[in-house]
């Protein structure tokens, strides 16, 4: 019994240390930026599609389709390297219409795939035409439970090396033969595991094995197995001599330089230190975890002052490990997570908190263990070994938590990423409530948009079939913009739609559903604001600048200056692609907007070709800031950016 309950620990044990070893794993190329842009209609064709990622791509399994409206492929060129993580195809002469850039990569980091569509226009805005016929919308796919099982195969076989091959160097003055025959099943099992994984990602890549090994992935995987097999090699033939052991143990080693040098630490700043902080935090871990597992096999039986002796030098070795996993962690954590608010708001961070939570309690049982058993073990070893039984079950939630870790993209990655625009979506009733609407807006710019109004009974919540339904648009705030309408039409039971232009500018509206059913009419009141995207530049001396792109090229710059009290300024600048003031001969129209007030009018002077500002009051809040401007060239400029007052 306990001979079963010995070899079921160390399992376990190695297991949940695979896992941890493995967590950091789950990155994706993400999109970051494309040109064209998603959504943008262009005057004249383009010659090629740049795509910006967030990792770089493996360009042999790289694919860009581009459809036209019909559905059909145009031929596009070989997918080319455009900067560090980018790539770039050409495209053949296209004729005015709308196009969908169907693309599908393969990140060179994990390899794991990302894929994803975003339509342009020529002479044409996307946002009036359909999706082409049959177009089926890739996504970006989770990890296989293969490619689970191929990695934590992969890092419980490389754990249990590590960790046998140096007690049974170290630990003890002559390696037991269980040890030995536990890093010979460590290093079978890390090349059983790596030829799953290989297997995994070869399909999760949609390529052949051949295909796949002469990437950079495929050439960490050799690595790693060339790796295995050397250890295997020197096991078998050095029959446990401590020359062996060190050869098996560095190969170990080695294959971890190999995944980590192969992995997500080696992109971004100084890819240097987190490739160094990556390989101490997982050769760390294995001495930790896979040396516990190999010891628990190595003082199997009754006690004596041998056995007694290698649990005093692996308590010696497990402290410093311990210490470089917890050391190195922090570091890796603090590059993948973005701030602390993360950890509680990403769902990688709250694995974060909860891995960090069962390593913290795993070493308070090592504290235990080094403290009451170890100075016992000459005498008993029923302390360490029940220990080892509570250090099991919390390795359980261990094994969990990093498995999840291991499928999510961590949060410092997502924000460079481009975001799918979610439609505006409100909702209202009429003043008698007989009758409620939900509209949605998409992609809810000024523009061309798609209108979708539901319509349900406001008591039974059943949908108002047949009814005619018309949109009419005012612009809050500003009188003199004409009062547009848009007929809907109804799609399916109680869902009326049509696509039109009646939001011309950014800002806030207000939109009056009129639903007519036989003699009734009835009137339902909604109000939105245009979707405000902006990237925002921080700055130590000031509030942070808003960036608005604009779709033609350029830039409209917003902030906000406090000048004591309630007073503060607003200050608008518009650039054009090279960063110039563009020339605006006459004041724009500036709006201030409250959640609780209608919005307000805020006169602006000039102080450049440019730049405006204005002096206001505001209360404290949220606050959304809109313009719209006349420049000496080209049509209207319209640009919004969002703050909280106070600033500080």
């Amino acid at each position: 019994m306990t001979r079963r309950r010995g070899a079921g620990s160390a399992v376990l044990l190695a297991l949940a240390g695979a896992l941890f070893l493995a967590a950091p794993a789950g990155a994706h190329a993400l999109l970051r930026s494309s040109e064209p842009a998603d959504g943008q209609e262009l005057s004249e064709p383009p010659s090629t599609v740049v795509l910006e990622l967030t990792e770089p791509p493996e360009l042999s399994l790289t694919e860009v389709r581009v459809l036209d409206g019909s559905g059909g492929d145009r031929e596009v060129g070989e997918a080319a390297a455009a900067g560090a993580e980018g790539l770039t195809v050409d495209l053949p002469p296209l004729e005015q219409g709308v196009y969908t850039v169907v693309w599908r990569v393969v990140s060179r980091v994990d390899g794991h795939p990302s894929a994803g569509t975003f339509a342009f226009g020529v002479g044409v805005s996307p946002a009036e035409a359909p999706p082409p016929p049959g177009l089926e919308v890739p996504t970006t796919p989770p990890a296989s439970p293969l490619e689970m099982a191929g990695r934590a195969g992969l890092f419980l076989g490389l754990g249990l090396l590590l960790g046998a091959s140096w007690i049974g160097a170290l630990a003890f003055r002559r390696a037991p033969s269980r040890v030995v025959r536990l890093a010979l099943a460590g290093a079978a099992f890390a090349l059983v595991a790596t030829a799953v994984l290989a297997t995994a990602q070869a399909r999760s890549a949609g390529a052949s094995l051949g295909e796949l090994s002469g990437t950079l992935i495929g050439r960490a995987l050799i690595l790693r197995a060339a790796a295995a097999v050397t250890a295997l090699l020197a096991l078998s033939l050095g029959r446990g001599r401590r020359w062996t052991l060190g050869l098996a143990g560095a190969a170990a080693a080695g294959a971890l330089l190999a995944h980590v040098a192969a992995g997500h630490a080696n992109e971004g700043r100084f890819a240097w230190a987190q490739v160094g902080f990556q390989w101490t935090h997982v050769v760390a871990g294995a001495v930790w975890l896979g040396g516990l597992a190999a010891l628990i096999v190595g003082i199997r039986g009754e006690p004596d002052e041998a056995k007694a002796a290698a649990v005093r030098r692996f308590s010696l070795v497990a402290g410093g490990a311990l210490a470089a996993v917890a050391l190195t962690g922090v570091l890796r954590a603090l590059d993948e997570v973005n701030g602390w608010g993360e950890l509680l708001s990403t769902g990688y961070g709250r694995l974060v908190v909860i891995k960090s939570g069962l390593i913290v309690a795993l070493a308070g049982l090592g504290a235990v263990n080094r403290y009451r058993n170890v100075p016992a073990a000459a005498t008993s070893l029923r302390g360490l070994r029940r220990t080892s039984r509570v250090e099991l079950s919390i390795a359980v939630g261990l094994v969990a938590a990093a498995a999840g870790l291991a499928t999510l993209v961590p949060p410092a990655s997502v924000p460079a990423a481009v975001e799918p625009p979610a439609p505006i979506d409100v909702r209202a009733a009429d003043f008698g409530t007989t009758v409620q609407a939900r509209l949605q807006v998409t992609p809810g710019v000024p523009g061309p948009n798609r209108f979708r109004l539901l319509v349900t009974d406001f008591d039974t919540g059943d949908p108002v079939a047949g009814a005619r339904v018309e949109l009419r648009f005012g612009a809050l705030g500003r009188p003199d913009v004409p009062v547009a309408t848009l007929a809907l039409e109804e799609a399916e039971e109680g869902v009326y739609q049509a696509t039109g232009s009646p939001v011309a500018l950014a800002g806030p509206w207000e939109v009056t559903a009129l639903v007519q059913q036989g003699g009734d009419s009835v009137d339902v009141q909604l109000r939105f604001a245009t979707v405000c995207r902006t990237t925002d530049v921080e700055a130590e001396s000031r509030p942070p600048i808003h960036l608005q792109d604009l779709p033609g090229g350029g830039t409209v710059e917003g902030y906000v200056l406090p000048l004591g009290g309630a007073r503060y300024e607003v200050h608008f600048t518009f650039l054009d692609p090279d960063g110039r003031e563009v020339f605006v001969p006459e004041a724009p129209d500036a709006l201030a907007s409250h959640p609780d007030e209608d919005p307000r009018t805020v006169p602006m002077i000039p102080l450049g070709r440019g730049h405006f500002v204005g002096e206001t009051e505001l209360e404290d809040g949220a606050w959304r800031f809109d313009v719209v401007a006349d420049p000496e060239e080209g049509g209207a400029i319209s640009g919004c950016f969002e703050e909280r007052i106070p600033t500080s």
